[in-house]
């Protein structure tokens, strides 16, 4: 089924869903100059196709010389059971 990740993070990151990077609305131009997927406090969306069973989203962050820290949506959990571990 589809769904939608909304990410925000403060610094930079990328993210894979199942071992497949997932690809952000993110500005291309943008995106490839860092080579984040996400970047910012704003929450930036990316369509992902979740298969039947364990989907594992992984996402790497890289931080800054402060504090760290970032945020995960997933749009219409409907049934869905999401943990930090499977």
């Amino acid at each position: 089924r589809d769904a939608e990740l909304s990410l925000g993070v403060d610094w930079w990151a990328r993210a894979f869903l199942n071992g497949e990077e997932v690809l952000s609305q993110r500005p291309k131009r943008f995106s490839e100059a860092d080579g984040a997927q996400f970047n910012g406090d704003t929450l930036i969306s990316a369509p992902l196709r979740l298969k039947q069973g364990v989907n594992t989203l992984l996402v790497k962050s890289l931080g800054g010389s402060g504090s760290h820290s970032f945020v995960a949506y997933i749009t219409d959990p409907g049934d869905l059971q999401i943990a930090p571990k499977p």
